[in-house]
């Protein structure tokens, strides 16, 4: 069962104090009356069942009534520890100071233990380098030296900065008992949700049960908490993972209490209102296999944690990713894993900064919210980095997520003062954080290698690559000059081109530095390009020789990672003009076939700079207006298309190599909302018509005989 269990690495070191710590305990005086034994008798049978906190309420009793029970007391002590209580541990600990005149050396380290989980790191460090001076085991004293280094940091970091705070979500959202997992919605400003076992809903021999919850912000707070969806309702625990990009589907875990966790994915269909619960068996995503933790980043790529794979000790983040038609699975290295605990990874909108929570050498005590920045120009994570206080307290602070808008984040936490044991906590940041509401290129950080690549064998010799011939890029400013002096120069050399050979097609394809893609970046880059179309039809170019491919943002040749002045990215900005047909022009023709083109754009790194002889892609929708929504930027190699000789705006997404995987993808296409999508098969820049399918073309392309077939 795989509920909300943070695995901690106790190592023998921490065993042997604790096995010390309980022969201790149990050795003491013979002449207890009937009623302190019987006392001490309960405590200990409630604790050794696990229930903890009945436990507590006999050692208080036992304690009232006979104080000077010192090993008792530090058995209290040592369990409010281990129900996140430290600083009740504490208070039990300070008679022991009052009355004792020598101390046992455990002590002092369950005292460092209550300092270090209420954030007061400078007492830990002392607390617990007087129990080292004391205690001379070097076994034991290895798990005490972490917990000097784990403090260290504490002090490092302990500070309050001024531009955010954190407050706790408050007793309309959390209990006596756990809120664990927190999500923003996907599809609503300020509504989250996240899964709790404080509710009265109870299973049959069991004393709680975790639901799903949400609850919205309603005049200025958080209001309406309801469950997540009332068809879900079951006397069994179900743990929240993740949303789908879309937001219709959930995916959770549910466990019955008789077998392993089951994953299940539950979808909400808008147009027949009919909601569909199913078991998910995900390719790669298995409880079975230690796996937790998923975040979906985008349909076909998820992040998570196991500790049953190859990985390099306890806990590990892995990347799973969807690329040519299998999965791919990858550990984040040694820079980002250890050989400790790394769980709860979420990724910014930029798809280069990781948030996750670890234990070990890097945390100030428990689990801590890490963070680090990968770097494009040198291919590999950049420093860890401990958020410190007041988002790290020094306990368990887990689940970290931005919110969509990037202004506010959330964690849930079992740090003191809290309703009960793990609460859920919002932070909020006076400036927005740029990397969760800005997009890079490419857009996720394992893509970057092969993008890199890519540019470099972008040919740019014309007799190395006809089709481009020594055309220069126009570039332009935000502000739309296009036609500037230089650029119109440019364009008079395409004219000249088409003069001496009239037969060439030309295709304008508009960038820029557009740090989101939507149906106004793409439309935006339309109207540009109908600019240069304009000056070339009006020089007696024919508009049946002319089309505008629009990609916005998507293929960037300057790094956008950070925000920096204007047109430093200039080159973003920019026009290509590409001559398709050359076979007939006086230079060496093409000679990238269909394996080498795919070659280069394998492993995730999809370019439109360098499209194989045949491929796919899929029509998501002809529309001459701008594209409304943001369903755009859920997809990969979108383009939108207009043919100057008619009058229609057509919309497409991905790079497909073979017809199969565009079949595979049409499915969630049109789960997306497009209904009226529709694959669509290029030879390079030309649409392939029925009409232009014979024999000879098969024979080229085999693959476009499961395309005649569909299309009958």
């Amino acid at each position: 069962m795989m509920i909300f269990n943070l695995k901690k690495k106790i190592g023998n070191s921490t065993f042997l104090i604790l096995t010390i710590l309980g022969i201790m305990l149990l050795t003491g005086s013979s002449g207890y009356s009937q009623s302190k034994k019987s006392l001490k008798r309960m405590a200990t049978q409630m604790e050794e069942s696990g229930q903890g906190e009945k436990a507590t309420l006999y050692y208080a009793k036992l304690l009232e009534s006979h104080p000077g029970q010192i090993q008792e007391r530090y058995r209290y002590a040592k369990l409010l520890l281990d129900l996140d209580r430290p600083s009740e541990a504490l208070q039990v600990l300070e008679f022991v100071q009052a009355t004792e005149k020598k101390y046992d050396p455990i002590y002092y380290y369950l005292l460092g233990q209550a300092y270090q989980g209420m954030g007061l790191f400078s007492q830990a460090r002392m607390s617990y380098k007087s129990y080292l001076q004391k205690e001379k085991d070097k076994k034991i004293n290895s798990e005490v030296y972490l917990k000097l280094k784990q403090t260290w940091i504490g002090v490092q970091n302990n500070h309050d900065p001024i531009d955010l705070y954190i407050e706790n979500l408050g007793g309309t959202i959390n209990t006596k008992s756990n809120e664990i997992g927190p999500i923003y919605s996907p599809n609503f400003s300020d509504r989250l949700y996240f899964s709790s076992n404080g509710s009265n809903m109870a299973a049959i021999n069991r004393q709680s049960i975790y639901q799903m919850y949400g609850v919205g912000v309603q005049v200025g707070k958080y209001d309406d908490l309801k469950v997540l969806d009332e068809d879900l309702v079951q006397n069994r625990d179900q743990i929240l993972y993740s949303f789908s990009q879309n937001g219709m589907s959930v995916y959770y875990s549910e466990y019955d209490g008789s077998s392993d966790d089951h994953m299940k994915v539950h979808t909400v269909t808008d147009e027949s209102g009919i909601n569909i619960n199913n078991s998910l068996d995900h390719p790669v995503f298995s409880t079975a296999k230690g796996d937790r933790d998923l975040y979906f980043v985008n349909d076909s790529t998820i992040l998570f944690s196991s500790n049953l794979r190859e990985g390099l000790g306890g806990y590990d983040i892995y990347i799973a990713y969807w690329v040519l038609g299998k999965w791919k699975v990858e550990n984040l290295g040694p820079d980002i894993n250890s050989s400790f605990d790394e769980i709860t990874p979420f990724i910014t909108k930029d798809g280069r900064n990781i948030y996750f929570s670890a234990n070990g050498d890097r945390s100030m005590g428990d689990y801590d919210v890490l963070q680090s920045t990968y770097d494009d120009d040198r291919g590999e994570w950049g420093e860890v980095i401990n958020l410190g206080k007041p988002i790290n307290s020094g306990k368990d602070d887990v689940g970290f997520r931005w919110s969509p808008e990037g202004n506010k984040a959330i964690l849930a936490s079992n740090r003191p003062n809290g309703y009960g044991q793990f609460d859920l906590y919002e932070i909020f940041f006076e400036n927005i954080h740029l990397p969760q509401i800005h997009r890079a290129t490419p857009p996720l950080f394992y893509q970057v290698p092969a993008y890199h690549s890519f540019k470099e064998v972008i040919p740019v010799d014309k007799y190395g690559n006809p089709s481009k011939l020594d055309i220069s890029d126009l570039y332009y400013t935000n502000q739309g000059n296009i036609l500037s002096a230089e650029n119109t120069k440019i364009l008079d050399e395409v004219i000249r081109y088409h003069q001496f050979y009239p037969h060439l097609n030309f295709v304008v394809k508009v960038y820029s530095s557009a740090n989101q893609l939507t149906g106004f970046s793409l439309y935006n880059g339309y109207l540009r390009g109908q600019m240069v179309s304009q000056y070339l039809t009006d020089h007696n170019v024919s508009p049946s020789k002319l089309k505008i491919w629009s990609f916005a943002g998507q293929y960037q040749v300057a790094s956008t990672s950070s925000i920096k002045v204007d047109n430093v990215y200039a080159k973003n900005n920019r026009i290509e003009i590409e001559i398709v047909n050359n076979n007939a022009l006086p230079f060496k023709g093409e000679n990238e076939d269909t394996k080498s083109a795919w070659e280069k754009i394998k492993n995730g790194g999809n370019s439109e700079e360098i499209l194989p002889g045949l491929y796919y892609r899929v029509k998501l929708m002809d529309e001459n207006q701008v594209l409304k929504g943001s369903l755009l930027a859920d997809f990969q190699d979108v383009v939108l298309e207009r043919k100057l000789n008619d009058n229609l705006i057509s919309y497409y997404s991905g790079i497909y190599p073979t017809f199969a995987l565009a079949k595979e993808q049409i499915i969630n296409i049109k789960e997306q909302g497009f209904k009226q999508a529709a694959i669509v098969a290029f030879d390079r820049y030309y649409e392939i018509l029925r009409s232009d399918i014979n024999v000879s073309l098969l024979a080229k392309y085999p693959d476009l005989k499961n395309y005649l077939i569909d299309l009958k």
